[in-house]
């Protein structure tokens, strides 16, 4: 996943290649009263040194946690601690709370190594890529299922 990261005294946006889709992250404010369910959520952070705490809250059910499928649902809180490790390396550890989807909240970590060209390049999925993808996930866990 290509991104960059533009900071303002008020918001981070995290701009994304896939999609041409941003992520407002709000600085330094707490989260409305009753946000609206978004694709993204409701995200607002905060400097703790030099880690960037991101919480959000307020995603709606339309969409997968992560590409291979993992649920969630309108009650997903995330809460993403990003530092980088190195020049060239963003970890982003999280913790993924949502109650209808998960028995239990649960921890992950990504890593991002900087790209150095620098620039994103138009990326648009369509309705049915997104269908094809979505279909052949379904058909591997059947397969799998009956041992194949």
């Amino acid at each position: 996943m290509r991104f960059k990261l533009v900071q303002n005294p008020d918001f981070i946006y995290f701009l994304y290649e896939y999609n041409q889709s941003y992520r407002p992250v709000a600085m330094n404010r707490p989260h409305s009263p009753d946000p609206d369910p978004t694709w993204f959520g409701e995200a607002v952070g905060k400097w703790e040194g030099d880690t960037l705490v991101i919480d959000a809250i307020g995603f709606n059910d339309r969409a997968w946690l992560d590409p291979i499928g993992q649920p969630r649902s309108e009650s997903l809180h995330l809460v993403e601690h990003w530092r980088r490790v190195d020049h060239d390396t963003l970890v982003n550890d999280l913790t993924i709370d949502d109650p209808v989807a998960y028995t239990k909240p649960w921890n992950g970590q990504l890593t991002f190594k900087l790209d150095h060209s620098g620039d994103l390049h138009e990326s648009i999925y369509t309705a049915t890529d997104e269908l094809r993808f979505k279909n052949d996930i379904l058909n591997k866990q059947k397969e799998n299922q009956s041992g194949k």
